[in-house]
């Protein structure tokens, strides 16, 4: 019975908290929504504790201007499985295609109801199949 105890408590102890849903807001005005490709990573300090979602996807029309996302599920790729054993401190944001996206923040809901807020605190622009990275907190 102590054997089992213990082992119930290491697993309990091993099991870090997990992604359940993101919330991207794209920015106000003309040109910051965008029909391309976006995926997100999001990394804790210790650079190998992180998941990755390629292709934020919805049923809905993401990324038009002033909108906020809800992504969840299936929706989170590898993400929805992922087990941080940290804090997630930063998520490198991709963009692929021509079709710029501008966004205001995006926000990462965990199991543990705990939340974190990724922004730079004012409109950040992602185009041309290039990357950028923003500090959650």
């Amino acid at each position: 019975m102590k054997i089992i105890l213990g082992l119930l408590v290491l697993v309990v102890a091993v099991h870090g908290k997990r992604i359940i849903e993101v919330q991207t807001k794209t920015s106000e005005g003309q040109w910051t929504g965008t029909n391309d490709w976006i995926g997100v990573g999001f990394f804790a300090a210790e650079f190998a504790d992180h998941c990755r979602i390629q292709y934020l996807d919805s049923q809905a029309d993401d990324f038009e201007p002033g909108h906020t996302d809800v992504f969840t599920g299936v929706q989170l790729m590898a993400c929805e499985i992922y087990d941080f054993q940290g804090e997630v401190a930063f998520a490198s944001v991709n963009h692929s295609g021509a079709d710029a996206w501008t966004f205001d923040w995006i926000r990462v809901f965990f199991d543990d109801d705990s939340l974190v807020t990724c922004t730079n605190h004012s409109p950040t622009m992602v185009d041309h199949d290039a990357a950028v990275d923003v500090p959650c907190a």
